[in-house]
C-alpha cells in the first residue's frame, strides 16, 4: 500500500495492416496519462526524460486499444518505483 510506479519508458509493436493508438492509464479505469499511435506493421514508443508519474498508490498501470479483429499489439513498459 502506498507505493507508487512512475513510467520511465514504453513501446509498442503493432503487426495489424491498420495503425492503432495505445492509451496508457495509471490506474485501472484512470483518466489517459499518455497515448501512443503505432502504425501499422510498426513499432513506436516513448523515451521520457521526467518520469510520468503515477497519481493513484497501490493501482495498476493499465492499456487501453481499440478492438480490432486479427491485431497483435505488444507492450513493453519500464517504471521506477518511488521512495
Amino acid at each position: 500500500a502506498g507505493v507508487f510506479f512512475d513510467l520511465i519508458y514504453a513501446m509498442a509493436t503493432n503487426s495489424s495492416d491498420a495503425a492503432v493508438t495505445v492509451d496508457l492509464r495509471a490506474a485501472t479505469a484512470a483518466g489517459i496519462a499518455t497515448s501512443i499511435r503505432v502504425p501499422a506493421n510498426g513499432t513506436a514508443g516513448v523515451s521520457l526524460a521526467v518520469p510520468l508519474p503515477q497519481d493513484i498508490a497501490a493501482d495498476t498501470w493499465t492499456v487501453d486499444i481499440p478492438d480490432i479483429t486479427g491485431t497483435t499489439v505488444t507492450i513493453s513498459a519500464l517504471f521506477s518505483r518511488e521512495v
